[in-house]
């Protein structure tokens, strides 16, 4: 039997900052750098002697005073001959890697591949974030990192549990680790692939919170994650539930949306369109399946379900790239959030990697194979 939801006394201990800023993923109540530096953001408003408008004069730097992507607020680009950063170093490769097994916010950041650390302004854990929920990891199970040598691991369990662990019926965090819905602040979504009403409060919440300033010569970033989750499938289209929701706020447009889901615009979880590594079993809702479970064999999420015969005990997205525009200089919130819904059993967890800042222009966020 999966556990009751909680009760009316989990809702009143609730820590009251949660209705504050820390909602907004503003390290109000976070773990980590929670100080913004304001000397560490240049005036970016018109000065006659910074004719390219910006934030840095010849004098301050700038290498090419007249061209906004080349300064000190730019980040380098390898490959295309030119000093984009004006450190006198033509490009230089940017490279950091974690320690597996740190749990810090900065351990995080550089296994994310965020190295340059003069864009980030303030890293942190938002909300319960139990510290078992989350790791440096150099692989899970075939899952191994796309760029360097490591990922950042979330969940709603453990993560990067000892071998043999399995994610049914998983970690309960806390009986009490209820937390406000983030999706409840956000702007209205089409309903839920299967009709739910999410939950005003959510439980085994984990949010990895990233205060950014974006290089003058970027117009977008993109990540990669991978979702798994063991709610997959007896609860598909059922009221059990884990999303995994990436939230940016963008300061030059004030607006707050989730850049993560999937054609029809559901947020990812088992009732998502990109949950396709897994194995079909007997529901119309999950017989669409187009990857083979081996994709993440070793994962503890491929294994046979024990209590339901011929299940699997869950599944995948498999790895995916979210690419969402955002303004050049501007200080953005991004916020990797993970959480169960109407119950604290049955483990999903996500890999993320592969951070970056491009210079294309997008139209708006996108999530792909």
């Amino acid at each position: 039997m999966r556990a009751p939801f909680g009760s009316l006394f989990q809702l009143l201990i609730v820590r009251l900052c949660v209705l504050g800023p820390c909602v907004l993923g503003l390290w109000a109540c976070g773990e980590g750098r929670g100080t913004i530096d304001a000397a560490m953001q240049p005036d970016l408003g018109h000065r006659p002697d910074d004719h390219d408008d910006d934030g840095y004069t010849a004098a301050e730097g700038d290498c090419d005073d007249a061209n906004a992507a080349v300064g000190p607020g730019a980040i380098e680009l390898p490959g295309n001959g030119v000093d984009d950063d004006c450190d006198n170093e033509i490009d230089e490769p940017s490279t950091c890697e974690a320690t597996v097994g740190l749990k810090t916010p900065e351990a995080l950041q550089q296994a994310l591949g965020l190295c340059e650390t003069r864009f980030v302004l303030g890293a942190s854990f938002v909300g319960p974030s139990d510290p078992r929920a989350r790791s440096v990891v150099s692989a899970l199970g075939s899952a191994t990192p796309l760029a360097g040598g490591t990922m950042a691991y979330l969940s709603t369990g453990e993560a990067a549990p000892a071998a043999g662990y399995r994610p049914q019926p998983g970690t309960s965090l806390s009986d009490t680790n209820m937390f406000p819905n983030p999706i409840a602040t956000l702007p209205p979504g089409p309903p839920d692939a299967c009709g739910g009403k999410p939950p005003s409060f959510v439980n085994d919440y984990t949010e990895y919170a990233l205060r950014l300033r974006v290089p003058r010569n970027a117009n977008a970033l993109s990540f990669k994650f991978q979702f798994f989750s063991t709610e997959y499938p007896e609860y598909v289209c059922q009221m059990y539930n884990d999303r995994f929701l990436v939230v940016l706020h963008d300061t030059a447009t004030t607006a707050s949306e989730n850049i993560a889901f999937d054609a029809a615009l559901h947020p990812v979880s088992v009732n998502n369109g990109f949950f396709t590594v897994c194995s079909n079993w007997t529901t119309p809702q999950t017989m669409h399946c187009a990857h083979p479970i081996s994709d993440i064999a070793g994962s503890g999420f491929e294994t046979a379900d024990t209590g339901t015969a011929g299940a699997q005990l869950g599944g995948s997205t498999g790895w995916l790239t979210t690419t969402a525009p955002v303004t050049p200089g501007a200080t953005i919130d991004l916020r990797f959030i993970i959480y169960d819904e109407f119950d604290h059993i049955y483990d999903s967890s996500v890999l993320l990697d592969d951070f970056r800042w491009l210079t294309d222009k997008v139209s708006g966020p996108v999530t792909v194979p």
